[in-house]
């Protein structure tokens, strides 16, 4: 599918001028048959077509992200954040950018924001629980896990780790309801 998707943006970009849309759909392609340098090039020419074009900004930073180059993720996001302050697209994303580079208040800042979004993501409760928890922060992991829950209610990881948090608790019948339902899954 994205060879064909590739052959035709290429037929194109011999035929007419190329164009932002052009251009960012060519990088978005390379980087979904894993060609990561050819989606580099493409992404950065439709930014030097227009400096206020988030989607390719972001798109550099999830390939940066994905070749693990966490501080080229981080400023790509950073610089798409800036175009699209209200997006919990990119805050979701900067937000996984500062916890691989161990800055946990700030992922979890933009976690936050993200999950306060119209348009947030419910998987961000499931990081942000995880985050609180390398934080000894419990009582809020448990908060992000039951919050997760309510969009995923049969997701054994979250059972199991809430379930583990409410052991540490002693909260013994509280535990022992979530690992049931872990095991009935």
């Amino acid at each position: 599918q994205y060879s064909r998707a590739l052959q035709h943006y290429l037929h194109l970009l011999e035929h007419q001028e190329a164009d932002l849309n052009l251009l960012y759909n060519l990088g978005l392609t390379y980087q979904n048959l894993k060609r990561p340098e050819e989606a580099q090039l493409y992404l950065e020419q439709a930014i030097a077509l227009d400096p206020t074009y988030a989607k390719a900004f972001y798109a550099l930073a999830c390939l940066a992200y994905q070749q693990e180059v966490y501080q080229e993720a981080l400023e790509h996001y950073q610089a798409a954040i800036a175009l699209e302050p209200a997006s919990a697209k990119i805050a979701s994303g900067l937000a996984m950018a500062y916890q691989q580079l161990g800055q946990a208040e700030l992922s979890i800042r933009w976690f936050q924001k993200s999950l306060a979004a119209e348009d947030g993501n419910p998987e961000d409760h499931y990081h942000l629980a995880c985050l609180y928890e390398d934080l000894n922060q419990p009582a809020q992991a448990m908060q992000s896990y039951a919050q997760y829950l309510k969009f995923f209610p049969y997701a054994t990881d979250a059972l199991y780790n809430l379930a583990l948090l409410h052991l540490q608790q002693t909260e013994h019948k509280k535990a022992e309801h979530l690992l049931r339902r872990t095991v009935e899954i």
